[in-house]
């Protein structure tokens, strides 16, 4: 049967219509699958930015139980936790106080809240934020601490908390097959926030279920809480504070985020406030038992789902178009013939009704038909565009144009894009050609058809810039990353490096002291003299190991001077063209200018040498070594390997260079560690480099470093300079005093350094009371304060520190003389004990010579109260 043409025209606009459904509803599908993807996107961003920063709390928690906790020292004393006699008990809390809390006052400077010991019962044992409250058992109230004691493992993760929620780290102790209970290293939640946000810059918020508040939160601490104008379901921590912003944007998006805060999965909002779009991304946080109990809240400045809105509105704008156009073509082709139009003036209504460009030309490239889009684009009237070339009419050099006219001339179809400048702004368009024919095959010229992407190309070029500036984020994000990890590492081994430094310092003052009180004594044999000089060499070799450990953790003590760093390096270098082999070629490169600074000169031969020596064993066939010294002006571009802060303004900067070996990036990262070495077993202790490190930080200066593998290493060193107007000549150095019988209280907790302090004292003519305990002490100087006139006391006694036996003498007599010695600089808590009153305090060990110097100067009052060096 033969459909009619009515029947045949309603087919085909119902199909045209089915069609033109299918593909804004294709479209729109693609659009929302952009924006679900970038959704998914953001959330995978904010969870690494999260999971790095607990990363390295975790690995920094770790690293401070193993080498600073989990060891005999700390372990035997924790072992006394067990005993029955509360005294016993509260001895053990005093000793772990004494022995870990300047460990604990370096965490709380790392943004650690808690370090808190656990009996195997969950019984709080001792809490160092608060060491007054201990006996109370956590037993269903910290699941992390149930978890490690009963199962005997690592429970790290989040968790929530009456008092504060944070990420925990809780650690079984098992000592001599033994399990001696738990220890926890915990970060707040609000550091982990802050830190988030000052690394990624961005703007975050912390809020926590209601329900874990009400449940774990006893009714006297919920003044700790907020609710969230977020949800009525959620609290802030009480000392976080909304900005106005925030209250603006959390306003608007509160009705329509309540049903997926409930569902406890990640999801995005987007809303925009006057032309700022914004990206609200919601990532749950789950404790350790695995149940969603909190979000962290990202407000990203994001315009990227708007750009997919105007792109998805402009394709389906296109679209539209295409469609209204060849809806209207076929109206025209097939409408009836009551409209009795014939197919010329059906063809001008369709050309004249676009809104894409559409030209004819003949075959000399003279336009013979022109649309009014043509004349619009253009702006000159129809009857001067036609019977005109292209060329003749804009006066431009088409060399492109004209070729691809000929080709389609030749009988073929062009299709591309071009771009001119129309009337002053350049426009981008997809051209199509083809040729025309007559009725006998013959091309008498073409139809060409030019759609305007002006606004389509402008949108890739901005997303295409887009996507680089989110690359070089990335990237950025990647190196801060990888920056912070060093730098932490590095603050962790230091500050286990001034610990081992301290230890060793105790011994050598021992062992110095003992040597000098021999050799000056005439009862020592004088067969014995050249063993106690062995001896004393030898003493000095490991004082040597010591003070690089303590240029490490710049822990060491320095004597400052004055110095001309370019006269300093020349006189260097010849000492060490005298020492490296002849195979290596020294060079000396000093640019014009002053090399001023304030340094301490041992220090900086340290520094010279150990890059020398680290050059030299880099070229063991021989090479190059080349040490420059210039003034550098520079805007933050190098970062320092030891602060991680870009390096800017104006510098000393001194460069040492060889062609040798060289490292790969993953050994160069490595090589200011202590005790870390490429070398063979004996050829090095793998201090020198470390030694370097410390040294440049304690003269506030910075480092950076480059090698490459099989074409050497450069370390550059940027130090202050010292104004010519400020440069002076250093201090004397003042002769050896002896005392006139005065009495001094010597308080030491170490028998062996006591003998031979006593010893050293009364060899200078001074009367010596001794205590080994502080609380004797105190009786002691209560009884002779009037005939004591100095008291002379080591810092870390075991049953009190130096600066509370201090309050405790002043208390006593307020105008005491009284001076503490340390093995290791006291820094801020030296300078507020100097405040209260304290005379001077001083590192050991000491010669005999500044021994006596320190004492009169003292007792007599002849100089101003400070760190005597």
């Amino acid at each position: 049967m033969k459909l009619k043409d009515n029947q045949v025209r309603i087919i085909h606009i119902i199909a045209l219509f089915l069609f033109s459904v299918i593909a804004i509803i294709w479209i729109r599908y693609s659009y929302e699958q952009k924006k679900i993807e970038y959704h998914i996107k953001l959330i995978d961003e904010l969870q690494t930015a999260y999971n790095a920063i607990i990363s390295s709390y975790r690995d920094a928690a770790e690293v401070i139980f193993k080498s600073s906790i989990d060891r005999s020292e700390i372990l035997d004393i924790y072992q006394g936790a067990y005993s029955k006699d509360e005294k016993a008990r509260t001895l053990v809390r005093h000793q772990l106080l004494s022995e870990l809390s300047q460990l604990y006052e370096i965490l709380k400077l790392n943004d650690v809240r808690q370090l808190h010991f656990h009996l195997p019962n969950n019984e709080s044992f001792l809490r160092f934020h608060r060491p007054g409250k201990y006996g109370d058992s956590l037993s269903g109230i910290r699941y992390s601490v149930e978890k490690a004691n009963s199962q005997l493992v690592t429970v790290t993760g989040f968790e929530e908390g009456r008092i504060f929620n944070g990420f925990r780290n809780v650690f079984p102790i098992l000592y001599r097959n033994e399990h001696l209970g738990s220890v926890e290293i915990s970060m707040s939640f609000k550091a982990i926030r802050k830190k988030m946000q000052k690394r990624f810059n961005n703007e975050y918020a912390f809020i926590i279920n209601s329900q874990v508040v009400n449940r774990k939160v006893f009714r006297e601490e919920k003044v700790n809480y907020n609710k969230s104008d977020i949800s009525d379901f959620y609290f802030y921590e009480k000392d976080y504070a909304v900005t106005k912003k925030l209250r603006t944007i959390n306003a608007k998006i509160r009705p329509e985020i309540q049903n997926s805060l409930r569902t406890g999965e990640a999801f995005v909002v987007e809303i925009k406030l006057v032309s700022e779009p914004r990206l609200i991304v919601f990532y749950p946080i789950k404790n350790i038992q695995g149940k969603q109990t909190a979000y962290i809240v990202s407000y990203n400045k994001d315009d990227t789902i708007s750009n997919y809105y105007v792109e998805y509105l402009i394709i389906v704008t296109a679209a539209l178009s295409g469609i209204f156009i060849i809806v209207l073509l076929f109206y025209l082709l097939t409408r009836s013939n009551r409209f009795l139009l014939d197919e010329k003036e059906r063809f001008k209504a369709v050309v004249d009704s676009a809104e894409d460009i559409i030209f004819i030309k003949d075959i000399d490239r003279k336009y013979t038909l022109v649309n009014p889009a043509f004349v619009t684009l253009f702006g000159l009237p129809k009857d001067e565009l036609l019977g005109k070339t292209h060329e003749a009419l804009f006066h431009e050099r088409v060399v492109q144009t004209k070729e691809i006219d000929n080709q389609v001339f030749s009988g073929r179809r062009d299709k591309g894009e071009s771009k001119r400048h129309i009337r002053g702004k350049l426009h981008y368009f997809d051209v199509i050609k083809v040729p025309l024919s007559d009725s006998r095959g013959n091309i008498i010229g073409l139809c060409g058809i030019s759609r305007d992407i002006t606004a389509r190309k402008q949108m890739e070029q901005e997303l295409k810039q887009s996507n680089r500036q989110l690359k070089e984020t990335l990237k950025e994000l990647k190196n801060a990353q990888e920056r912070m990890v060093q730098q932490e590492r590095l603050a962790v081994v230091g500050q286990l490096s001034a610990g081992i430094a301290h230890d060793f310092n105790n011994i050598l003052a021992a062992i110095l002291g003992f040597s000098e009180l021999l050799l000056i004594s005439p009862d020592t044999p004088e067969s014995m003299r050249p063993k106690l000089q062995k001896i004393a060499i030898s003493s000095q070799r490991a004082a040597f190991l010591v003070s690089q450990l303590l240029d490490f953790s710049r822990k060491s003590v320095r004597q400052l001077e004055h110095m001309d760093l370019a006269v300093f390096i020349k006189e260097s270098v010849q000492f060490l063209e005298r020492t490296i082999p002849e195979n290596i070629t020294i060079t000396l490169d000093i640019a014009p200018g002053d090399y001023l600074l304030e340094a301490d000169a041992t220090q900086m031969q340290q520094i010279i040498t150990n890059l020398a020596i680290n050059a030299r064993d880099a070229m063991p066939d021989g090479g190059k070594l080349e040490i420059k010294l210039s003034q550098i002006e520079t805007s933050g571009q190098e970062h320092c390997i030891g602060c991680g802060k870009p390096i800017s303004g104006k510098w000393i900067c001194m460069t040492v260079s060889d062609n040798g070996r060289g490292m790969e990036q993953r050994t160069l990262s490595r090589i200011f560690e202590p005790f870390f070495t490429t070398k063979e077993v004996g050829m090095g202790t793998g201090l020198g480099l470390s030694q370097v490190y410390g040294i440049v930080e304690q003269h506030d200066g910075h480092l950076t470093s480059w090698s490459q593998v099989g074409q050497g290493t450069t370390i550059s060193i940027y130090l202050p300079f010292l104004p010519r107007e400020a440069y002076e000549a250093t201090e004397k150095k003042a002769p050896m005093l002896k005392g006139r019988g005065e009495k001094i209280l010597l308080i030491e907790g170490d028998p062996l350094l006591m003998e031979i302090s006593k010893e050293l004292l009364e060899n200078l003519n001074y009367k010596v009371i001794i205590s080994t305990s502080g609380h004797d002490a105190i009786g002691i100087y209560e009884k002779n304060m009037n005939e004591i006139a100095l008291v002379l006391s080591d810092m870390n006694m075991p049953d009190i520190m130096g600066h509370k036996l201090f309050q405790k003498f002043k208390a006593l007599n307020p105008e005491i003389k009284m001076v503490i010695m340390s093995s290791y600089p006291l820094e801020k808590e030296g300078v507020e004990l100097l405040k209260r009153g304290l005379l001077a305090w001083f590192e050991k060990p000491l010669s005999l010579e500044k021994l006596s110097n320190i004492m009169e100067e003292a007792i007599s009052g002849s100089k101003n109260s400070g760190r005597w060096d």
